[in-house]
């Protein structure tokens, strides 16, 4: 393969990887979140979105937790995968802090936007984990579950 097909595929070798591809169109999911505002009447209405939103990425990755022992395989021979997974990430939430806050009809840089994003971001690593520990559940009802216990604690 030449690298400028390559790279009409991926946006670095590390992407190539990690099975992120450099033309994965989730704009019809930041859309829907943007639309969903005023769907539910209370104030975890932007955090019910917001994961909604991460559940329907991860579905759109469609990953099976068959293949992660390749992907562990890959971060133990290549330390720096590590590195740009989390910058990719760390992206993503900045991102993802704009989405809200634009959804919300906040202030880019409204403190609100970035924790609501924290706080599911959060959730995320061990819903993850759960998930490719093959117990069965599917990845919504990890992390929702993941969800209402965080509430109950903010509850109490």
């Amino acid at each position: 393969m030449s690298r400028r097909t390559f790279f009409n595929y991926f946006a670095s070798k590390e992407n190539a990887v990690l099975g992120i591809a450099a033309r994965t169109d989730i704009s019809d999911l930041d859309d829907a979140f943007l639309a969903s505002r005023g769907d539910v009447l209370d104030a975890g209405d932007v955090l019910d979105a917001l994961a909604e939103l991460h559940i329907a990425r991860w579905e759109r990755m469609d990953m099976s937790p068959a293949e992660v022992p390749a992907l562990v395989a890959a971060f133990t021979r290549a330390p720096q995968l590590v590195q740009h997974l989390l910058d990719i990430a760390a992206i993503g939430e900045r991102e993802d802090a704009a989405l809200v806050a634009r959804r919300e009809g906040w202030a880019e840089d409204d403190p609100r936007a970035a924790i609501a994003v924290q706080l599911i971001t959060a959730l995320i690593r061990p819903t993850v984990s759960e998930y490719f520990a093959g117990t069965g559940e599917d990845f919504r009802t990890v992390m929702m579950r993941k969800l209402a216990i965080a509430r109950a604690f903010f509850a109490a």
